[in-house]
């Protein structure tokens, strides 16, 4: 999936080599500056990933939706707050890069789109953390959201319209957008298939499965029959012992026995 990503990235550069100089410059600067921004959602997509999937291994589904849930709306403040800073600061990060007019010119141009660029390529990492459970439902949004709509619309606006560069930003930002919706559309309209494991059950598990709730049926019963049966054997001694004590035989045989013991003293 981010593989998929860089090399449409470097698509975009290549198409802006043939325009000039400047222009690939300047789509150097941006893409950059996108990649640098894409740090925090990235950060919060792994962690995203792993407690979802830590929690559906648990078997906690309602908590995986929650965490999901939280993490979507924690990122789309983060993910405010750095498009507004780019909108608004972006023409100062330019100035990090280089002093040429020119190119601080096209930048600046540029600034507005890839402010609307960071806003849904962050949303959409987080979308595919609460996904990498099923990444080929990642992997196949991406290839169609960056080569099938984003870098031919970007070619498009490129070459066929008076927009020039702007219009690379402006096709991946179409393609991203509409990966936008289709992920968020399937996470918030299919919990059950999203929040769900995929990994098939063997036979072998299965029996595996029946031997433990076999085994953890029958301990308690086998303990609670051993039990029994020592009550039974220590009422048999006693019954055994009292009848005993009271036999004829018995009494004389002690009373001869303490004789010869008195005797003897």
């Amino acid at each position: 999936m981010v593989c998929s990503e860089w090399w449409a990235y470097e698509i975009l550069t290549l198409l802006a080599s043939q325009l000039g100089t400047y222009e690939v410059a300047a789509q150097t600067i941006i893409i950059q500056t996108a990649s640098l921004t894409y740090m925090v959602p990235m950060g919060i997509s792994i962690a995203t990933a792993s407690l979802v999937g830590n929690f559906l291994g648990a078997d906690k589904a309602d908590v995986a939706v929650r965490i999901g849930k939280v993490a979507i709306m924690f990122n789309l403040c983060c993910e405010l707050v750095i498009g507004l800073s780019i909108f608004f600061l972006g023409r100062y990060l330019v100035d990090a890069y280089t002093m040429d007019d020119v190119i601080r010119q096209l930048c600046i141009l540029i600034i507005p789109f890839l402010s609307c660029f960071a806003v849904f390529d962050g949303s959409v990492a987080i979308g595919l953390g609460i996904l990498r459970g099923k990444q080929y439902v990642g992997a196949a949004s991406n290839l169609v959201s960056f080569y099938v709509i984003g870098v031919p619309s970007a070619y498009f606006l490129c070459f066929h319209t008076a927009l020039g560069v702007r219009g690379l930003i402006m096709g991946v930002s179409l393609g991203t957008s509409c990966q936008l919706v289709f992920l968020y559309s399937l996470i918030f309209c299919s919990e059950k298939y999203v929040y769900s494991s995929i990994l098939p059950k063997n036979e072998e598990d299965e029996i595996d499965e029946e031997e433990q709730t076999t085994d953890t049926i029958k301990e308690p019963l086998d303990s609670a029959l051993e039990y029994e049966d020592d009550i039974n054997e220590e009422k048999l001694c006693r019954v055994s012992r009292t009848q005993t004590t009271h036999l004829p035989g018995v009494t004389l045989q002690h009373r001869v026995m303490q004789r010869l013991r008195n005797h003897n003293n």
